[in-house]
């Protein structure tokens, strides 16, 4: 099993300029706008021996990465949205490097959230959360929390974290969640809970009004979790620009089950919504069950300021030794190398 190393410029993976390009064309990005892609990424784990990792080897892995890291940047996302990553801080810094490297500059980072893997003995289930990663030339990443803190599976599946557009300064609040399972929930009655969780939790002062929900969410539109979701006053984007949009397919049956709904004031900003259909058209370089969703948003009146972030805005992170150990330093963070928060 592959050891677990936060630090990115220690970690031993190397990406080239990837020579392919995706076969399906990316949905022209709307003038002014900036770009969000949601993706439930099908357990992107490390730790390969997990009876739920989508690798069992490192080469398979670093495909993995390659083809997720090639559709992101093809479709010129600025925030990225994950669902089904590995529940540490390490996991996203090898897909922020091969995206790296794939533009060709320093611009994308991960949110750090100070999870911990806790190695679970070979063929058992692999913890899972959801995941941000962002260009920070673009955005300022904000205050991340949780909106289901006190489960201890889906604290972690169910964030939030408001992001400032740095062209406008205008902020946004995208709330990422990964609902239960509709193999272990048939009736929907964990994810109707959560839901209301969910929209209760949002009620709180976030520092911005305009909210945007994203994630897999396992459940199509006429379901009650989605419906509760609704009935808060949120509207499903997806759907508002294609009423036939789906994002899974379960044996011919094409679903819409990973969704982007906002709030009133969100959705006047939103000027486009749709799924991109690589991963469920079975492409060879498909990387998930789930197809990615795109969506285009203009904060505000649009204005933008002069603005030309510099590469320094990035997350400092260094490796110091303090009282003979080894921990990794983020700003002004300390984490140990199992990537849990030193307080």
């Amino acid at each position: 099993m592959k050891k677990s190393i936060l630090f990115v410029s220690l970690i031993a993976f190397s990406v080239q300029l990837f020579a392919w390009v995706p076969d399906i064309p990316a949905p022209t990005l709307s003038s002014g706008c900036f770009r969000i892609v949601g993706a439930n990424v099908q357990n992107y784990l490390s730790d390969f021996e997990a009876q739920n990792a989508s690798c069992s080897s490192q080469d398979a892995f670093d495909t993995k990465t390659e083809n997720m890291a090639t559709v992101f940047v093809h479709l010129k996302a600025d925030i990225v949205a994950l669902c089904e990553v590995q529940q540490d801080d390490e996991i996203l810094s090898y897909l922020v490097d091969a995206m790296n490297n794939l533009y060709g500059k320093n611009v994308y980072d991960y949110v750090l959230d100070g999870t911990h893997y806790n190695n679970p003995a070979a063929g058992s289930y692999g913890s899972i959360k959801c995941g941000y990663i962002y260009r920070f030339d673009k955005f300022k990443e904000g205050k991340r929390s949780s909106t289901n803190p006190s489960d201890a599976t889906f604290k972690n599946r169910m964030q939030v974290i408001d992001f400032t557009e740095k062209a406008t300064n205008e902020k946004f609040i995208l709330s990422l969640n990964h609902l239960q399972a509709k193999n272990s929930d048939p009736s929907g009655a964990k994810r109707n809970s959560q839901a209301t969780t969910l929209v209760t939790a949002l009620l709180k002062d976030f520092g911005d009004p305009d909210i945007l929900i994203v994630g897999d969410l396992n459940a199509d539109t006429d379901e009650a979790c989605i419906q509760t979701i609704i009935d808060a006053g949120y509207e499903e984007q997806l759907v508002r620009f294609d009423p036939t949009a789906y994002s899974y397919v379960y044996y011919g049956n094409k679903q819409l089950i990973d969704h982007a709904l906002a709030n009133n004031s969100m959705a006047e900003q939103v000027k486009a919504a749709t799924p991109y259909h690589f991963n469920t058209s079975y492409s060879s370089r498909r990387f998930s069950d789930h197809d990615c969703i795109v969506v285009d948003v203009k904060l505000g009146d649009g204005s933008a300021i002069d603005y030309v972030a510099p590469d320094s805005e990035a997350p400092t992170r260094q490796m110091i030794y303090r009282n003979g150990q080894l921990f990794i330093q983020v700003n002004e963070q300390l984490f140990d190398l199992t990537g849990r928060r030193v307080e």
